[in-house]
């Protein structure tokens, strides 16, 4: 059956419960995410951009390595009805700075490790 578009594939997330989601490497071990906890990590996500006055059709700039909270914070944004603007971890902030200019970007979603910039929107 055709999907209607991308947030579609979130419904199924409850279908699949604890089958493994995401798995991903954190030095030598390896850490495992259920669809039910991404569910729950991505409406953590979506409640929490609400509380930043982020609504529908606002950009959010996701900036960080691949990783189980990225994939929380993609889903998130998804949820709460504003458009994922994705960022390589490994982008400069000048290009990322160009980026949320040109994008018209409401805020930022930022691992700790990528620096703030003077001007950038809230993160």
């Amino acid at each position: 059956m055709p999907r209607k578009n991308l947030l579609s594939l979130f419904d199924d997330f409850s279908r699949f419960g604890g089958d493994v989601a995401v798995v991903q490497r954190r030095g030598y071990r390896r850490e495992k995410l259920t669809y039910r906890e991404l569910r729950g990590y991505a409406q953590f996500w979506s409640h929490q951009l609400a509380k930043h006055g982020v609504g529908s059709g606002d950009r959010v700039l996701l900036w960080g390595p691949n990783s189980a909270e990225w994939v929380a914070g993609f889903w998130g944004i998804l949820l709460r009805g504003a458009v994922v603007v994705p960022m390589d971890s490994a982008a400069s902030p000048d290009f990322v700075q160009r980026a949320v200019h040109d994008a018209g970007v409401k805020l930022i979603l930022r691992d700790r490790q990528q620096i703030e910039f003077p001007g950038a929107p809230p993160s």
